[in-house]
Parts: structure tokens; C-alpha cells; sequence
């Protein structure tokens, strides 16, 4: 196999070779797998991942450019990220293969075709789109030739019967064709016709034990994922008789931790590869392995679909599914029990549909596993990882994991942030659906952790509510534009859209602040609503806001410059303003009284009133005694 950063991108079987080649890809997903003796000559591109969605309004890829890794087409939902080329495939110059492509075995690709449909085995195609032109052989012969391959010869034999191998067909496979043997049915065949006959969907897959880059796992997990026991489907492991006894158990192991609602999953052991099991599966799942090519060409023939274990789990088992919220938990080098106290607030939530996409910006050594195998105990499945190679900036994270998003509205979170209890979510969703707020922000309940204790304390941000209680949007802007009063930007919830949009806007620009967005959003005009109940547990003293270090701060300015010359582009009444805040707030200006006026009421507020709001410390005492690991 060859790797390029860490990643296998091509198997090539024995006696191929590949003169030349190209790859072109949105993806690092992509794998090219080859046969056993097969020839591409020179030139030959394989262009995989590539794929934009044609039936949004827009086909330009603008989610590309947004995306932490800097390769990947984003749209993964239409992008099948493997070729496969069979056995004693012979491929001319200046050809083109797109993604999702199977050729099969004994296939000749003419030079300058483009190859965007599978191909048959010992088909010959030419053109663009390549077209089937004829076949090598007759029928007969190629059906008895697929049940000889003589391509999985030990070497030795294959010396032994060069010659045959250079003479004719017909004769070759007359002389070396067994009786044709048709398999009965087994027990576990019998089992698959019953399942069909109920209307099950059932995937294949060759476990791949050996491999350095295994699948097998991240496919179970997928499966286990995308399905429940309503659902009429089985996945059917097959695995070998013989040794891998550790990953045997694993996948024993991972299927224990399976609640009662899981979906069907069978095991198949054999000593030989079960080609004929295909005629009773709808799906194959393909792997990096060189055994996924010879299955393909037995899917080919049966017309079973094939689909790559390396894809995206929507791709895989079904199509995306809409939600009323999505959670976005933004991770960083965080600290894992609080990561699963913060999914665990989330899990909890009843009264509306949601998924959680946690974005890490970067991470070393990322416990991803890890994070699966707990999703997987507690029996959540609406869930989607996605990582950055490197370390971006919390803008771009936050980018990434909306991108990523397909709920009406989104909520972002981190570690150690909590949701307040369990109907939080459903209750500011019906808050905000029955006002028509696009944006909206609840009460955020701040705490510490004091050595074994957790302290509450009586604050809150935005210091002064009275603005958003009377809905004096004036003076809501003043409170934001001129006194930087900012609403704590985890107790916000947006439409998914609008979301996006203002992120996008500071994308490039700002680099940590993402809460950015919204003070761009104030000086636009959009109204934020407030939901005068209590969304969530906010950590306070953590986090880069929190944060003391000089280094932090003059990132923070930065950002903050940054956000006042994308409102000083986009409104000249506030140019002044903004030059006032880049300048460090001179004293003797009129914005300079406002902001002391301000202040001298929360001051007041401070000392005479209470934030606490129907807080209830059992909450929170509730998710930190749980015991969620």
C-alpha cells in the first residue's frame, strides 16, 4: 500500500504496475485499489472526491474554502472517495477515472477514455463517457475465467502456465475450469433469504483484520449509528476461521455494548473467500484490502451496490436526516471528563430531535474511539466527528463543525459548558419558533469548581437585561456597539443560516473570537431575543475570554480589531466608533460618558440585585455525581 502524510491512498496487487499516475482529490478520504496483474500504462488521472452538490441553488463549492483541512470538498454526501480496478485490467494512455468507479477484472480501457460508470469485467470501452464496445470473449469463457483467477495463482504456478496464459482463452479456460459447483445454501443463507423475504436491507463486508489502516471498525460504528431494531437491516461480518483472536473479541466486545434497540449484526466465519453470499446481499462494503477487488466483481455481476467504508456514514447507510437542533461542541486539548459532562447534558435532552457534531481544532492524539465507544454505551447515534489535522483558530473550527450541521437551528458549546437541564433545548427552540427569533439568548448560570465543591456565582453576561426585557433595541446596540456588553456566547441559539452567514463573514479575519459574529450581527440590525430562563451552566474563569495570559489578550485585540473594521466596511455611520475602540477609548469623547453611565449602573446592579433566577444547584450537582463515564 502506498501513504502520503500518514494515510494509505493506493493498494496495488501483485505484478501491477502504474505508470505515471495522477491523482486529483477533494478529499482524505480517497483510495485507488488494483488488482493483481493489471497495466496502466501513462497518464492515467484518477480524479476522486471532486464532486459538488448541483442541486443546491449555488454550484460553487463555497464550503470548500472553509473547510480546517485545506483539501477536502466538503460535500461529502456526493463524493464516493474509491476507485477500484481489477485483476489483469489493461488501461491505455490519457485516461480518466472519476470517483466511485468499479472496472472489473480482464477489462480494456482504450487510451483517452473517460471512465465516470462501472465497467464490466473483460469489457472493452472507449470515448467520453467511456462506452462498453464489445467484449473480449463469449460468456461462457468469461464466466469460466472469473471462476479460475488465475490471477490468485501462487507465483510459482503462474510461471508454470505462462505460456497457456499467452495463448488462447477458450482453450485456457476448458483446460483449467473445474466442474461447476453450485453452492447450497448454508445456515447463515438460509437466514439471509428469510431476512430478505421480510423486507431487510443487508450489507456485506470482509472484515479487514490485517489491515494497518483497518475499517471494519469505523463501519460497525457507523452501522450501529445509522440504524435501530425498527429498522429491517443487517450488517454480516464475514471473518476468518482462523487467528485474530484480539480483533474477533473487539468486535465482540463493541457489539455487548449495543442497547436492546440495536440493529441486526451477524458473524460469519470461513476458510475460503464466500463469493457466492453476494446473490443474497443488497450492499458490499469495500475496504482497502485487494479481497474488496475480487468481491467487486462478483458484486458487478450479481448487481449488488458497492459502497467504500471510508465514506462518510451518510453515504454508507443512508441519506442525511433534518433536525430541529444541531450542537456544535468545539474542542481543543480538552479535558475529557468534562467533554463527556457537556455530551452527556446534551444526550439528555428530550422534546426535540437534535444531533452533536464535535469539532476538534487539532488535537494531538485525539480520542476519537474513545468518544464513539462512549456514544455507543449510551446508545446515542446522532452524532458526526470532524477534526482538523493542525491547530486553526476557533473560528475555523466553528466553520467546520456548521458546515457540518443539518439542523434548523444550531447551539455551539465547549467543554465544561453545560446545558442547564434536560428540556432546555426544546423549550428555547418553542420560544423561539413561536416569537419568530432567528437569534436568541438565554440565562447563563455561572460556576467554578472550588476544590471538591462547585461554587455559583451571582453574574451574568450581559450585566444589564432591562434593554432585551423591554425589547428597546436602541439601546440593546448601544449596549453592544458602544459598551461592549457582550451576551455570553454560549447562551446563544441561531437559525442555522444566519449562523453561518455572519461566521463565514469573519472567517479569515478573526481567528478566536467566533462570538464576533454576533456584535457584527447587532450593528447589522438583527434583533437578538431573550429567553428569560436559564440555559446553561457557564464555567467562568476558563476559556481564552477567561484567560489572563498577555498572549491571549493581544490575540483578543487583534480579533477585536479585526471585528471593528468589518463593521467600520459595512456601515460609515459608525466609522467614529469604531476608530474611538481601535484607539483605545479616549476619554474625551461623548462615547467615553456613555460607557461610564453604563457601567455605573451595573455597579449599582451589582450590589443591589441578584442575577440568580430560579437556579437550582441540584442541576448541576446532578451532572457532576452522575456517573457518565
Amino acid at each position: 500500500m502506498l501513504h502520503q502524510d500518514g494515510r494509505g491512498f493506493m493498494t496495488v496487487g501483485a505484478g501491477s504496475y502504474v505508470a505515471d499516475g495522477i491523482i486529483e482529490h477533494g478529499s482524505q478520504r480517497l483510495h485507488v485499489l488494483v488488482g493483481r496483474y493489471s497495466s496502466l500504462t501513462g497518464h492515467v488521472l484518477f480524479e476522486i472526491g471532486m464532486n459538488h452538490d448541483y442541486h443546491r441553488t449555488a454550484a460553487y463549492p463555497f464550503e470548500e474554502f472553509f473547510y480546517t483541512d485545506g483539501i477536502s470538498n466538503h460535500a461529502f454526501h456526493v463524493n464516493n472517495n474509491q476507485i477500484i480496478i481489477g485483476h489483469d485490467v489493461k488501461i491505455g494512455e490519457d485516461v480518466i477515472i472519476l470517483g466511485g468507479v468499479h472496472i472489473g477484472s480482464g477489462a480494456i480501457v482504450r487510451s483517452g477514455a473517460v471512465v465516470a460508470k462501472d465497467i464490466p469485467p473483460y469489457a472493452i470501452v472507449e470515448g467520453n463517457p467511456a462506452q462498453v464496445t464489445g467484449y473480449r470473449y463469449d460468456e461462457e469463457t468469461i464466466e469460466r475465467l472469473l471462476n479460475i483467477q488465475w490471477w490468485n495463482w501462487p507465483e510459482e504456478k503462474i510461471q508454470e502456465c505462462e505460456q497457456s496464459l499467452q495463448n488462447n482463452a477458450k482453450a485456457f479456460a476448458e483446460q483449467f475450469s473445474a466442474a461447476d459447483n453450485v453452492a447450497q445454501p448454508d445456515e447463515i443463507g438460509q437466514a439471509l433469504a428469510s431476512l430478505r423475504e421480510q423486507g431487510y436491507v443487508i450489507y456485506y463486508l470482509v472484515a479487514d483484520f490485517t489491515a494497518h489502516e483497518s475499517i471494519w471498525r469505523k463501519v460497525l460504528l457507523d452501522y450501529l449509528s445509522a440504524y435501530t431494531a425498527d429498522r429491517p437491516s443487517d450488517l454480516l461480518v464475514e471473518i476468518s476461521k482462523e487467528g485474530f483472536s484480539t480483533e474477533r473479541q473487539e468486535l465482540l466486545s463493541l457489539l455487548s455494548m449495543c442497547h436492546t434497540d440495536a440493529p441486526l449484526v451477524q458473524i460469519y466465519t470461513s476458510e475460503n473467500s464466500s463469493f457466492h453470499m453476494l446473490e443474497m446481499v443488497d450492499f458490499l462494503i469495500t475496504t482497502r484490502e485487494e479481497i474488496s477487488a475480487a468481491y467487486a466483481d462478483y458484486a458487478l455481476r450479481s448487481g449488488v451496490k458497492m459502497v467504500y467504508g471510508g465514506d462518510v456514514r451518510e453515504r454508507l447507510f443512508h441519506p442525511p436526516r433534518e433536525y430541529d437542533i444541531s450542537v456544535g461542541v468545539m474542542t481543543y486539548r480538552s479535558d475529557y471528563d468534562q467533554l463527556y459532562t457537556t455530551l452527556y447534558s446534551i444526550i439528555c435532552q428530550q422534546g426535540c430531535s437534535y444531533e452533536i457534531v464535535i469539532g476538534d481544532d487539532g488535537t494531538q492524539d485525539f480520542r476519537q474511539e474513545e468518544i464513539e465507544l462512549w456514544m455507543l454505551r449510551h446508545g446515542f447515534r446522532n452524532y458526526m466527528i470532524v477534526r482538523s489535522p493542525e491547530n486553526k483558530g476557533i473560528v475555523q473550527n466553528a466553520m467546520s463543525i456548521l458546515h457540518s450541521m443539518r439542523g434548523r437551528y444550531v447551539k455551539m458549546i465547549s467543554p465544561g459548558d453545560y446545558l442547564y437541564d434536560d428540556r432546555v433545548l426544546s423549550r428555547m427552540m418553542d420560544f423561539m419558533k413561536t416569537e419568530g427569533w432567528q437569534i436568541a439568548f438565554g440565562r447563563s448560570c455561572f460556576y467554578a469548581k472550588e476544590e471538591d465543591t462547585y461554587r455559583i456565582f451571582d453574574r451574568m453576561q450581559p450585566f444589564q437585561l432591562k434593554s432585551y426585557k423591554e425589547r428597546d433595541y436602541d439601546a440593546v446596540k448601544q449596549a453592544y456597539l458602544v459598551c461592549q456588553d457582550y451576551v455570553v456566547g454560549a447562551a446563544f441559539m441561531g437559525e442555522r443560516g444566519l449562523v453561518t452567514a455572519y461566521t463565514e463573514l469573519i472567517y479569515g479575519r478573526v481567528v478566536y473570537a467566533e462570538d464576533s459574529a454576533y456584535v457584527i450581527m447587532a450593528a447589522d440590525d438583527i434583533r437578538f431575543g431573550f429567553w428569560d430562563h436559564n440555559l446553561i451552566w457557564y464555567e467562568c474563569g476558563t476559556g481564552i475570554s477567561g484567560g489572563k495570559s498577555e498572549q491571549w489578550k493581544a490575540r483578543l485585540w487583534h480579533d477585536n480589531l479585526a471585528t471593528l473594521a468589518i463593521i467600520a466596511e459595512r456601515h460609515t455611520e459608525l466609522r467614529d466608533l469604531c476608530h474611538w475602540h481601535a484607539e483605545g477609548r479616549p476619554s474625551n469623547s461623548p462615547y467615553a460618558e456613555i460607557v461610564t453611565s453604563y457601567y455605573a449602573e451595573v455597579d449599582r446592579i451589582l450590589e443591589t440585585e441578584t442575577y440568580l433566577q430560579d437556579v437550582d444547584p441540584r442541576e448541576l450537582q446532578k451532572l457532576m455525581e452522575r456517573n457518565i463515564l
